[in-house]
């Protein structure tokens, strides 16, 4: 007697074979996120001075600010599968300033990747699944983004994810007694390259 198989529809949709996309929630225990996991991801961002490009313009970004800063937002985790390792986070994501209801949503996003995935296909795809997750299950209309307007790295990077650059707000960002420039840029579910 032939039998039929169903159809699995609980199929996680924000992975690939490669790379997989996790909501982190603070407090949620869980075997991907141990206990003080913020802390973890403060520490390998301070290890690759990634806190001035990450926060522009935030006076010293300590463990605990950075904690309570994320602690309460949107994060997605981004982690790399391997054969013969555990997955890896190659980085996250994150939603501030959500405002609106859901037929006018919008929010900025922030975008941390490591190092050792700087260039590589893994990255362009979690930020794909980040952005799809967001327009998807947050249903925002719109994302803005802001980055230093000397990180011509980042402008690259988000056009190349469908983002329009709204121009330059001059002597946006204050650190350090300095006062540097901002990039603004923004996507629309229209203007999202999403395909993974």
């Amino acid at each position: 007697m032939a039998t039929s198989v169903k159809p699995n529809v609980d199929v996680w949709p924000y992975c690939t074979e490669r790379v997989h996309l996790t909501p982190y929630v603070e407090g949620n225990k869980s075997s991907l996120f141990p206990e003080e996991f913020l802390f973890s991801l403060y520490a390998q961002c301070k290890k690759e001075h990634l806190l001035d490009v990450l926060f522009p313009g935030m006076p010293l970004v300590t463990a605990a600010r950075f904690v309570a800063y994320l602690k309460d937002r949107p994060v997605l985790v981004g982690f790399v599968k391997s054969d013969i390792a555990p997955l890896k986070v190659a980085g996250f994501g994150f939603l501030y300033e959500v405002e609106g209801e859901e037929v006018a949503r919008k929010a900025t996003v922030g975008f941390c990747f490591f190092k050792e995935w700087w260039g590589s296909k893994e990255i362009v795809d979690l930020s794909k699944l980040c952005l799809r997750y967001w327009f998807n299950e947050v249903k925002l209309k719109v994302v803005f983004g802001t980055t230093l307007w000397r990180n011509r790295l980042a402008w690259r990077f988000a056009r190349n994810l469908g983002f329009v650059s709204i121009g330059k707000v001059p002597r946006f960002f204050s650190k350090d007694g300095k006062l540097e420039d901002m990039h603004l840029l923004y996507l629309t579910p229209e203007n999202f390259f999403g395909a993974v």
